[in-house]
């Protein structure tokens, strides 16, 4: 589905998965191996926001040139993490920003932000789940 996704053409295809539990990277690492998608999945062991910083300060990320984000982590560190992709530039006009459990067990910080309007970004919000627990962003 990743692979078809971009219609075929792969080679700007980089995915990064971070994961805090060395344990469960290394199964996340034979797992992504299984599905053959080693050459586009790439899982980092440590704390998110360390992790992203490096990519970008290594050169593998570049300014706006994140497509998409899912959080799935514990819920009150999804503002800082947002917060953190605004000031390392890495999104753009496009971008997608998905957050699980937002509304159970809740990241109300994460909500009031992403729901205020500011001028230098803004977000299109939207509920994904009948019961709003799946919140989508496109920054416009």
């Amino acid at each position: 589905m990743l692979r078809d996704f971009y219609l075929g053409d792969n080679s700007g295809i980089r995915v990064y998965s971070f994961e805090l539990d060395p344990e469960l990277a290394e199964i996340a690492r034979d797992v992504v191996k299984l599905a053959g998608m080693s050459d586009i999945v790439t899982v980092l062991d440590g704390p998110g926001a360390e992790s992203l910083e490096a990519l970008v300060k290594n050169g593998d990320l570049k300014t706006e040139s994140v497509d998409a984000v899912f959080f799935d982590h514990w819920e009150d560190i999804y503002l800082p993490d947002l917060k953190l992709c605004e000031e390392l530039g890495v999104l753009h006009k496009g971008s997608v920003v998905l957050a699980d459990n937002t509304d159970i067990p809740g990241a109300p910080k994460y909500l009031e932000y992403q729901d205020s309007s500011r001028p230098e970004l803004e977000y299109l919000t939207r509920a994904t789940s009948p019961g709003g627990n799946y919140r989508r962003l496109i920054v416009i």
